[in-house]
């Protein structure tokens, strides 16, 4: 059972060794956040963090990560933020094995809130052959990141697209964006446990 504390419109609860950090507030994201120490800096949670927050999304080229995606227009008017921190995890393919654990858990969650199927390909997930998310991870010594956007419309995103909207998801966005911190925390966890009952 998680522990936590309301302040203003940001809800911090603790499933230990995670933190989930619920900002209803809203943010901008535009590539910068995806930096060591910047959820301890804004909301002074140390340790492995999730934070979940809703906003307009508008990645600048000099925070682009991904070498395919330079000249590339990465922005939406209305996008559902998912922040991994994790300062335990260095190596990039383990890094990459947690981005593409949390793309599985949305999937699954998304499914079931709303009915719909979805197909993953890689770090993506689309509806209807129009890409739902955008996804990047890199290795922030010491230790890792991972940004998961999820649209909510496809209002001032530059591709062909789908969305929350278009699955017929009517409820609270942040809602869904909880459901799926949890449920990742709750699986990385038990993938610890799980080793340790192995015997060597």
């Amino acid at each position: 059972m998680g522990e936590g504390v309301e302040e203003e419109a940001v809800e911090v609860r603790t499933f230990h060794p995670w933190t989930v950090i619920l900002d209803r507030r809203g943010m901008e994201y535009d590539g910068s956040q995806l930096r060591r120490a910047f959820i301890h800096e804004r909301y002074g949670v140390q340790g492995k963090a999730i934070l979940v927050v809703r906003g307009p999304m508008n990645v600048s080229p000099e925070n682009t990560v991904d070498t395919e995606d330079i000249g590339s227009r990465i922005k939406g008017d209305d996008v559902l933020h998912i922040l991994v921190d994790d300062p335990t995890v260095v190596d990039p393919i383990a890094v990459g094995l947690q981005q593409r654990l949390l793309v599985s858990v949305t999937k699954e969650i998304l499914e079931s809130a709303t009915g719909k199927t979805l197909r993953r390909e890689g770090d993506d997930l689309f509806f209807d052959d129009r890409k739902l998310t955008v996804s990047v991870f890199k290795p922030a010594g010491p230790g890792s990141l991972i940004h998961l956007g999820i649209n909510v419309t496809t209002e001032g995103v530059p591709v062909e697209a789908s969305s929350l909207r278009d699955l017929g998801y009517r409820g609270d966005p942040l809602n869904l964006g909880y459901r799926v911190a949890r449920s990742f925390a709750s699986e990385m966890e038990a993938l610890v446990l799980d080793a340790t009952k192995m015997r060597w």
